[in-house]
């Protein structure tokens, strides 16, 4: 679908979730993520020939942040296009370069707790396809020069610490990933949280994606929202904050004594219906450290957590 002249927006599902790409046209053509494995050919390279957009007119491909969905066809997109670039941001760049280094650091946690089961490991690895290395580590602030339109990369930490959102100022388009996340996961038959590693930084973003000038808002996994979906978007997306972070904040009080955080996500589920499963598994921890960092909370040696 051409969203606007010269942006693309390549769409397809996984795992019953709606999973969007983009391309940008100008001098030469500007790839915004790459799908899980296999997609390049299966989605992206179809996709090109149909319009008739040629590959080796793709010089500058990014990842919006380092997880599978975004990342997986790098290496393919590296092997059609040699002469391309990939770009990420610089905090990202370990876990896109290393994705075992992801599953050591974010999902093995997770598989020891028993919130995932061992065979993750392998499903993690398969869908982000072979490591990459990086062209170009962004720290936010550049412009990328594509003739007759410029696009800001804009560091929007939350979802992950190199969390990426590129604005079309020009044209009033803003492209993210999974930087405005809402209040569920999306993911089908269960009540699943969205995820970020950082309360402080994921309000912080989001407040200031709201005052950037766009009145076009392309999403990775959701419909091009206008100006006013999208305002209503953000303030859902901070209102769950707020709503998750109280009711952490609750099931840790209501504890006898310290508890893992095995207990606490299992809390979280009793009490409010959550999904006791991965996703709320790193979302509990990300509101616990927050809690840790602002004094109300203690992580004592053997990692169980107790209000202060």
């Amino acid at each position: 679908m051409e969203i606007r002249p010269n942006t693309f927006m390549i769409s397809t599902e996984f795992w019953g979730r709606k999973l969007n790409l983009f391309l940008l046209r100008g001098d030469y053509l500007f790839l915004i993520d790459t799908g899980l494995a296999g997609m390049p050919a299966d989605l992206i390279f179809p996709y090109m020939r149909e319009h008739g957009l040629e590959l080796d007119d793709i010089a500058l491909f990014a990842s919006t942040h380092a997880h599978a969905d975004h990342l997986g066809g790098n290496a393919e997109i590296q092997a059609a296009c040699p002469s391309a670039k990939l770009g990420v941001h610089e905090l990202d760049r370990p876990w896109t370069e290393t994705h075992e280094l992801s599953w050591e650091q974010a999902y093995r946690p997770m598989v020891e707790m028993g919130l995932a089961g061992p065979e993750l490991h392998q499903l993690i690895l398969d869908v982000c396809g072979a490591d990459s290395p990086v062209d170009i580590a962004w720290a936010g602030g550049e412009k990328i020069d594509l003739g007759d339109r410029k696009i800001e990369v804009v560091h929007a930490p939350g979802h992950t610490p190199g969390n990426l959102v590129f604005l079309d100022r020009q044209g009033g388009i803003l492209i993210e990933g999974e930087t405005i996340l809402g209040d569920t996961s999306g993911e089908p038959g269960k009540k699943g949280v969205p995820g970020y590693y950082d309360v402080g930084a994921y309000r912080a973003t989001l407040r200031y994606l709201a005052e950037l000038p766009w009145d076009t808002l392309l999403s990775s996994h959701a419909d091009p929202r206008d100006r006013s979906a999208g305002l209503a978007y953000i303030k859902l997306s901070l209102d769950f904050v707020d709503q998750i972070h109280e009711e952490v904040t609750s099931v840790l009080a209501s504890q006898q004594g310290p508890a893992t955080l095995l207990e606490l996500v299992n809390g979280m589920h009793d009490a409010y219906g959550w999904a006791a499963d991965i996703g709320l598994g790193m979302l509990t921890r990300t509101h616990l450290n927050y809690l840790g960092r602002t004094g109300e909370a203690i992580c004592q040696p053997d990692g169980r957590w107790v209000r202060s």
